[in-house]
């Protein structure tokens, strides 16, 4: 799988630094994707992570809000298994189809 990162860059906001952009997943097997975020801007932000390109019961996302002050920086992970056993008794192949989107919209205070 590919994964692209839409975090808002270069004008503040949250930033994914990804230490490779390709993974690989049997099915039945897990894979634990790491992902350091940090928040390049100049005030405290809050932002839901959510992934797009997989089904929904694939990943586990354990911060679905993210919470970050200006410069702060934290560790996170994304878990992903598909399936042991294809639906339908087809095979899905995820590989090269379409990217995995890694995505954070900002959380309005007030």
């Amino acid at each position: 799988m590919n994964i692209q990162d839409h975090s808002p860059t270069g004008q503040g906001g949250f930033a994914v630094h990804l230490t490779s952009l390709e993974f690989t997943v049997a099915p039945g097997e897990g894979i634990s994707i790491p992902k350091l975020v940090y928040n390049q801007g100049g005030e405290e932000e809050m932002s839901t992570v959510s992934i797009q390109g997989l089904p929904s019961s694939w990943v586990s996302v354990p911060l679905p809000l993210i919470h970050l002050t200006p410069g702060e920086q934290r560790e996170m992970a994304l878990a992903v298994q598909p399936p042991a056993f294809p639906v339908g008794g087809r095979t899905r192949r995820m590989a090269s189809q379409k990217p995995v989107l890694i995505q954070f919209r900002r959380c309005l205070y007030g």
